[in-house]
This record gives C-alpha cells, structure tokens and sequence, in this order.
C-alpha cells in the first residue's frame, strides 16, 4: 500500500533496489491513473516482480514532492520452471562423473522449495558387448 500522496498528482514512479523488472503498474513503472488512488491511498494488487531473489527495497517517487521507500522486502525463488544440468562435456568409458541437476525458476533463481519427481534419461551411451554391461547412474 502506498500512503502520503496527492491523488491530485498521482504521477509515481516505482523503482526497485533489486535486479529485475516491476510490470502491473497502470503505466510503465507508474501509478499514473485517477483509478489508482482511492481516499489518497493506492493499494497496488498487481505488482509483479520478476528478477533475481534477495532482499532490496521499493522505492515511489512522486513527480513532485518527497520519495518514499519501504521497509526491506525479501523475494524469493519462484516455482520451479526448468532444469539446469551441468557436468563436463566429455565421459570417458568405465569412470565416472558428477552432474549437477539444479531446479531454477522462470528468472534463473534456484528453486529452492522444489521436491518433485526425479527421474534422468540418458541417451548417447550404449551397452557394451564385450563384456556385457549397461550404462549405470548412482546418486546420493
């Protein structure tokens, strides 16, 4: 909620500390409209954050007058979106390797909350015929 303004003048631009972008405002990165503002007071329901997690803060800047910034706010990883699978480029037969599965969010944060299924198909490596074995996966 933002507080401590003219709806008269109701021109404000929001910023961020944070890396990333602010979208559901009514103009761009502006509360610009007579319908933002009810008795003074906008009560911003569509603010949309999308950028790296942490913690940083928002700040409202009215086209004349004095800034207001909130309190520190905290943003976390979104639901997890894709999978980033990291390991070396090349595998040596009979050895083995460490690869990396991490569960990343739309804007690249981890997806720190994530417990879904964990399943891996590999493709490229074939059963030996002499001696007969098949490509194994061991995890921990």
């Amino acid at each position: 909620t933002v507080t401590g303004f003219d709806a008269s003048s109701n021109n404000i631009t929001v910023s961020t500390s944070l890396s990333g972008a602010i979208t559901g405002l009514s103009g761009t990165n502006k509360l610009n409209n007579a319908g933002d503002f009810s008795s003074g007071v906008a009560s911003v329901s569509s603010l949309i954050y999308t950028g790296t997690a942490g913690s940083g803060t928002f700040t409202f800047t009215p086209a004349t007058g004095t800034a207001v910034t909130s309190a520190n706010v905290t943003i976390g990883a979104g639901s997890a979106s894709k999978f980033i699978i990291t390991g070396t480029g090349t595998q040596t037969a009979g050895a083995s390797q460490t690869i990396t599965i991490t569960a990343k969010d739309a804007s690249g944060n981890t997806a720190t909350g994530y417990t879904g299924a964990k399943s891996i198909t590999f493709s490229g490596a074939n059963a030996s015929s002499s001696p007969a074995t098949n490509p194994t996966v061991a995890s921990t």
